[in-house]
């Protein structure tokens, strides 16, 4: 979805593509796949680009939009499709 919405790919965090790999796999862990791909899609929903920073990466998202869009949302989300698919 990044792509397609910001027409760039992401760029990890200061260059640092394990660290940026490290977070994922933790929120993987401890969240689990469909909270974590819940809460990439939210925070991409919400960015609003700038010249400066035209595209968001994880770190940023995992640092400044947690609390405001991302992992309560996410986990809610993902509660209600489980709740309705069964």
């Amino acid at each position: 979805k990044h792509v397609e919405r910001f027409g760039v790919f992401p760029e990890p965090y200061r260059g640092d593509r394990k660290g940026e790999a490290s977070s994922i796999r933790s929120m993987l862990k401890h969240e689990g796949t469909e909270v974590t791909k819940t809460f990439i899609d939210e925070c991409i929903k919400y960015y609003r680009p700038s010249p400066e920073y035209p595209t968001v990466n994880f770190k940023f998202m995992f640092l400044f939009m947690r609390r405001p869009f991302g992992l309560k949302n996410a986990r809610k989300k993902v509660e209600k499709q489980q709740r309705e698919a069964s």
